[in-house]
């Protein structure tokens, strides 16, 4: 599956989860980076696309690059490493070339702009 195609299916509000099924939270936003055209280049130093996932309770974000992405299905996100390589990597550190939180814009749940900011 082409990149492209997967990072334009994915909505916020999506389960994401590892491989051995473990459910990592919520897509809160989808980046567009500026992927880079060799597979051997490292995704995870790159401005490559992630996905922003904000972990159940209040737990905090992280962003998850476009290479960890296994599958896209109905609403789920099915990531190809497991919880335990997951808890290795250091994606919840927010990349430097996204915009600032305080420039992001307040989504709801449902990922639609919230009119109640601080209520969701």
């Amino acid at each position: 599956m082409a990149i492209d195609n997967v990072m334009g299916s994915i909505r916020n509000g999506m389960d994401v989860r590892t491989d051995d099924g473990v459910s990592l939270g919520k897509v809160a936003h989808v980046w567009f980076g500026t992927d880079p055209q060799s597979s051997t280049q490292p995704c995870d130093e790159d401005q490559c696309s992630r996905l922003e996932v904000h972990f159940p309770y209040g737990g905090g974000a992280c962003y998850i690059p476009y290479t960890a992405i296994a599958d896209v299905s109905g609403k789920l996100v099915k990531l190809n490493l497991s919880e335990e390589a997951f808890n290795r990597k250091a994606w919840h550190r927010r990349p430097r070339w996204l915009p600032a939180e305080s420039e992001s814009p307040v989504l709801d749940v449902l990922g639609k702009p919230n009119s109640y900011p601080g209520l969701f």
